[in-house]
């Protein structure tokens, strides 16, 4: 199945939903990034403050506190990013061991696969 024959099964809504979603996406972010000036975005505030220290930073000598500074800002996020993906990645195996417990096959007998003898739990065959 090639790709024009998939969008060929979408309909007029399918496209316009997709649209509606796209002219979203672009217009909020036009407003974070363009906005009035009587209420300024986070985003915007914190460019300016950064711009601002910036030009002061190279105006005066280095110092062992900004290179500090730069640093904990550099980790402070990978930090973060690394983390959340430990913790993703940990909920999705404490799901799938959930998933394979002999408890939740009791309860979900209901949904057991239609198509086939029923052996195959949440998924279909």
């Amino acid at each position: 199945m090639t790709l024009m024959d998939r969008l060929a099964a979408l309909s007029a809504l399918d496209a316009l939903a997709v649209l509606a979603l796209v002219a979203a996406f672009g217009g909020i972010s036009w407003r974070i990034e363009h906005p009035k000036p009587s209420n300024p975005s986070v985003s915007w505030m914190m460019a300016a403050y950064r711009r601002a220290w910036m030009l002061e930073m190279v105006k005066r000598e280095p110092r062992i506190f900004d290179s500090q500074i730069m640093a904990s800002l550099r980790q402070g996020t990978a930090f973060f990013a690394s983390t959340a993906l430990i913790a993703i990645g940990g909920v999705w195996r404490w799901l799938e061991i959930l998933r394979r417990s002999p408890a939740w096959r009791r309860q979900s007998s209901s949904a057991r696969c239609p198509r086939c003898c029923g052996s195959c739990v949440l998924r279909p065959c």
